[in-house]
């Protein structure tokens, strides 16, 4: 319908059910862009992330005004997302056992409190 769709995916891969994980919505959508950044794997404080889209010029108007706005280097950063990003795999098993663990928690408590509260899982 010509509509843009910036679509902020940060916390991609840690869904309870991962066969219910949807495509990127740059890959879906011809008119998306898909923001993604560390926090899914616990690591917010390192401000790395990036935007995937299928129009370049528009990616390269954005890296144009993410220089001219980043205050100084990143490296440090930079180096530390490549290490986590290599060992994605294990660090999101590592935190879909807390998400499975807290939801479980936050199912019994819906439970024993069912008289003021309904849980309705999607």
């Amino acid at each position: 319908h010509g509509s843009w769709l910036f679509s902020d995916e940060t916390m991609r891969f840690l869904e309870h059910d991962a066969s219910a994980r949807l495509p990127p919505a740059a890959d879906a959508y011809e008119l998306a862009f898909s923001l993604g950044s560390l926090s899914s794997l616990g690591l917010p404080g390192l401000q790395v992330g990036w935007v995937a889209s299928r129009h370049q010029c528009v990616l390269e108007r954005m890296a144009e005004l993410r220089d001219y706005t980043r205050d100084g280097g990143c490296a440090p950063s930079e180096v530390l997302a490549v290490i986590a990003l290599r060992a994605r795999a294990e660090i999101i098993a590592r935190n879909m056992a807390a998400v499975n663990m807290n939801l479980g928690a936050t199912r019994r408590f819906f439970q024993r409190h069912n008289k003021c509260f309904v849980w309705c899982a999607l």
